[in-house]
C-alpha cells in the first residue's frame, strides 16, 4: 500500500506512475492510493489505506480502533476516521467523524495512528450498539488498557453527543476491573440485574474443581452460593445435557443452588428472570 504523496516523495514521476498502473505493477484502489500488483487487501491493509487518506494528523477511531486495540472482535463495514481536514468522496469505505481531536487522544498502535481506547469507545457509542460499547469497556479494563481518569476526560469532552445515552448507562454498570462476558445474552441479564438493584454477579468466574476440569458459571453470587446459567439451543443436545447434569451435581454437592434460564425466556420475559433471581437472592 502506498499513497501518491509517498510516490512523489520517492522521486517517481507521474508518467512512471501512469506506466506502472497501465502495466499492472501498481493497482489504483482509491484516489491517490495504490497497491503493488493486486487489489486484494486484508483488513489491516484497508486500515493502512485509511491512515494514508487522513494523514498527517487524522486517526482511525470507533469500532476499527477498538479492533486494533483488540477490545472488540473483527467486524465489517466502513472504517471510522477523524480526518485532519476536508476529505474527498470516499465511496462509502470510510466514515468520517466531524469531531475535534486533541493530541493526547491519539497514539500509534500496530503502526497505525488511532485514537486512545477511551476516545475510541466514546466515538463507538455514537454509532455502535450497547453490547459493543459494554464489551469494549469490559475488555479494555480486563486487559489493563483503560485508565478511568482518561475515560472521564473523554466523556467530559463528549458533552452533547448522542452516544452518551448508550455510554453513560454502560459506565454505571461497569465493574472495577471489567468482566469476562461471553455473549450478548449474558450482558442483557447482568444489566437487568444491576438495573433492578440486585447484587452484582461475578461473570464467568473460573471455578477450580479438584480432579475435574475447571468451569465458568454464567452468573455467580458467591455469598448466597447462587448460580444462574443461560441455556441456548445447544443445551438441548443429549451430550450437553449430560455435561450440564454433571456440573449441576458437583455444584449442588458444594452447597450451590442453580437456576437455568432458557434463552427464549430471557429474550421475551426478562421480568420473570429478574423476579426469580430476586426471590432466590433473598431466600
Amino acid at each position: 500500500m502506498i499513497s501518491l504523496g509517498q510516490v512523489d516523495d520517492a522521486g517517481v514521476s507521474r508518467s512512471t506512475v501512469s506506466r506502472w498502473t497501465a502495466s499492472g505493477r501498481l493497482r489504483r484502489l482509491r484516489h491517490g492510493l495504490f497497491a503493488f500488483g493486486h487489489e486484494a487487501l486484508t483488513r489491516d491493509g484497508w486500515w493502512n489505506a485509511a491512515q494514508l487518506t487522513v494523514a498527517p494528523d487524522g486517526a482511525i477511531t470507533a469500532r476499527p480502533a477498538c479492533e486494533i486495540w483488540r477490545v472488540l472482535e473483527p467486524g465489517h463495514g466502513p472504517i471510522d476516521v477523524i480526518p485532519s481536514g476536508r476529505m474527498r468522496s470516499t465511496a462509502g469505505w470510510l466514515r468520517p467523524h466531524r469531531t475535534a481531536l486533541t493530541a493526547d487522544e491519539v497514539t500509534v498502535r500496530r503502526g497505525l495512528r488511532v485514537t486512545t481506547v477511551a476516545r475510541a469507545i466514546v466515538d463507538l457509542a455514537d454509532r455502535g450498539t450497547a453490547h459493543e460499547v459494554g464489551s469494549a469497556l469490559d475488555q479494555a479494563l480486563v486487559r489493563g488498557l483503560l485508565d478511568r481518569r482518561e475515560l472521564e476526560r473523554a466523556v467530559g469532552r463528549a458533552h452533547g453527543r448522542h452516544g452518551l445515552k448508550i455510554l453513560l448507562p454502560a459506565l454505571a454498570r461497569l465493574s472495577t476491573h471489567g468482566e469476562l462476558i461471553l455473549s450478548g445474552t449474558e450482558r442483557d441479564v447482568r444489566d437487568a440485574v444491576i438495573d433492578a438493584g440486585l447484587p452484582r454477579p461475578l461473570m464467568n468466574k473460573r471455578i477450580l474443581r479438584p480432579g475435574l476440569l475447571p468451569v465458568r458459571p454464567d452468573l455467580l453470587w458467591p455469598d448466597p452460593r447462587l448460580i444462574a446459567e443461560i441455556d441456548g439451543p445447544q443445551h438441548r443436545l443429549p451430550y450437553q445435557q449430560e455435561i450440564d447434569r454433571e456440573r449441576d451435581a458437583w455444584f449442588t454437592g458444594e452447597g450451590y443452588r442453580i437456576i437455568r434460564f432458557p434463552v427464549e425466556q430471557i429474550d421475551h420475559d426478562m421480568e420473570s428472570v429478574v423476579a426469580q433471581l430476586r426471590h432466590a437472592l433473598v431466600t
